[in-house]
């Protein structure tokens, strides 16, 4: 399951509204960011539904089991509201960016003793202190078969670093491969072009897919970005658990499990990754 996720690049959580600092040049780092400014989407609809908006991270007992600490919180408005940031994190709750035996070796990392966080959860809860969903920014859909149509999306994640750091890299390659009854032959294109400062950090992640169909055959290019340049254009939505009694409990193991594969991987070895189907 870990495999599958760290495949595709295409899955992407929870993302922010903010200005970020300009990069002058090659050599100089994005401003960190102290705070996440949120403008929902049909804010007013979930106001019934969400009273606080936790900032959380992840930790791993040791045991490969994940629990969640809350950073920071902010009570829910529907009209915007802004979750101010820790300056600093517990080393806790840091973890190497650079893997020798996961890192492929077309990212080159500024410094490889360089230690972050797991991707900052941003939750809905209510008055009872009940999670009720989760709050993510993006542009464009995930929705259908990645596999057989063109389609675009973009996201966003936080990390907090605990020093300067720069990620980059290119990688291109021809990938010949069986999806059902289905001939695959596309060009896969990746890069990295992040620059972080010691604090936290707003990583777009980016896709673009082209795709054509003749008969059985499938050619075209995948393409997937990551960088600390805004591509614009996103907006921020919230995923609410399901109600139903006959759904809620299931759904909320779902949700579950869904947050724990976020937590369990690193900035590296979630997102900087070939894009290939099994």
């Amino acid at each position: 399951m870990r495999k599958n996720f760290v495949r595709s690049v295409t899955a992407c959580f929870i993302a922010v509204c903010i200005v970020m600092g300009c990069k002058k040049d090659e050599n100089q780092y994005y401003s960190s960011i102290s705070s996440i400014t949120i403008s929902l989407e049909n804010g007013t609809y979930w106001d019934e539904f969400i009273d606080w908006v936790y900032a959380s991270i992840g930790k791993d007992d040791g045991n490969d089991n994940w629990f969640l600490e809350k950073v920071a919180e902010s009570e829910y408005f529907a009209d915007g509201f802004t979750i101010d940031l820790p300056e600093s994190v517990d080393n806790l709750f840091l973890y190497p960016i650079w893997d020798e035996k996961e890192t492929e070796d077309w990212i080159k990392i500024s410094d490889k003793t360089t230690l972050a966080t797991r991707s900052l959860l941003l939750l809905g809860h209510d008055s009872n202190n009940e999670l009720k969903g989760r709050f993510y920014h993006e542009k464009g859909s995930e929705e259908g078969d990645h596999f057989q149509n063109s389609y675009s999306h973009a996201s966003t994640e936080y990390f907090y670093v605990n020093k300067d750091v720069t990620i980059k890299g290119s990688f291109s390659k021809d990938s010949i491969y069986k999806y059902y009854n289905l001939n695959y032959n596309v060009k896969i294109n990746q890069s990295a072009d992040i620059s972080m400062k010691k604090g936290w950090n707003i990583i777009y992640f980016t896709t673009e897919i082209n795709l054509n169909k003749r008969g059985n055959d499938v050619t075209g290019t995948i393409t997937t970005k990551t960088s600390t340049q805004n591509p614009g254009g996103l907006k921020w939505y919230f995923e609410r658990l399901s109600v139903a009694k006959s759904n809620h409990q299931a759904d909320i193991s779902e949700f579950s499990k869904k947050i724990n594969l976020y937590m369990s991987d690193s900035l590296l070895n979630v997102k900087i990754k070939e894009f290939e189907k099994e």
